[in-house]
């Protein structure tokens, strides 16, 4: 996954940057992605922007999908990322958003992964 986005970013920003300089946003993505491989809780010390990301988020709560307690409020109300972290850890069913904790299909993936997850 992350070396797909870095050639994404590198070759988007070389069509819409003279030089192929990338953009001071996916620069800061970028750096996340890679320090997200050598340290898994990188989400919780990362940017706004960082947790605001969608990509930045998936990458880290298929980690560890308690991560996603550090994700801002639109991406906890995301199914498919809360998905993603609950079936990586059930227990993450807590940091999804009010809506999502009662839907059908989040809590029984997050029951399945751990039977204790509604605790």
């Amino acid at each position: 996954m992350l070396a797909s986005f870095l050639e994404a970013q590198v070759s988007e920003s070389a069509e819409n940057e003279e030089e192929g300089i990338l953009l001071p946003d996916k620069i800061v993505l970028a750096a996340f992605l890679i320090s997200l491989q050598r340290n898994s809780q990188a989400l919780k010390h990362a940017s706004t922007m960082v947790r605001g990301n969608r990509e930045a988020v998936l990458a880290a709560v298929e980690q560890a999908g308690v991560f996603l307690e550090y994700a801002r409020a639109a991406l906890k109300g995301d199914k498919d990322v809360v998905m993603i972290a609950v079936k990586q850890a059930g227990k993450a069913l807590k940091f999804a958003n009010e809506e999502l904790r009662g839907d059908y299909d989040v809590v029984t993936a997050a029951v399945e992964n751990d039977g204790e997850a509604l605790e």
